[in-house]
């Protein structure tokens, strides 16, 4: 891993915390108290629901949504769904493999 690629993952990573701290401390980022299963039951009025991304999150949401009878839509800005997953550019290719060696 270059010297470079690690402090941009410091960076991103100590980022991440301090904005997580800062939310937390507002009561933006609070923990769920909610412990029972993630029911969806699909709306009786016809819902419609846009999903932006076609990444994995997106795909696995627009599935779970499918079918509890949802009507949705999933957006990509690219030509073809992956979002971060998709590992044809070079840039994520060596995040990815940096990432694999730690």
């Amino acid at each position: 891993m270059r010297r470079r690629d690690f402090l941009a993952l410091m960076g991103i990573a100590a980022g991440s915390a301090a904005m997580y701290r800062a939310m937390t401390s507002l009561s933006v980022a609070a923990e769920s108290t909610y412990a029972g299963p993630i029911r969806l039951d699909g709306d009786p009025k016809g819902t419609s629901i846009i999903i932006l991304g076609a990444g994995l999150a997106g795909m696995v949401a627009a599935l779970e949504l499918r079918k509890s009878k949802y009507r949705v839509q999933v957006l990509e800005y690219n030509s073809r769904a992956g979002g971060a997953a998709d590992q044809r550019t070079a840039a994520t290719q060596r995040r990815c493999r940096a990432l694999a060696r730690g």
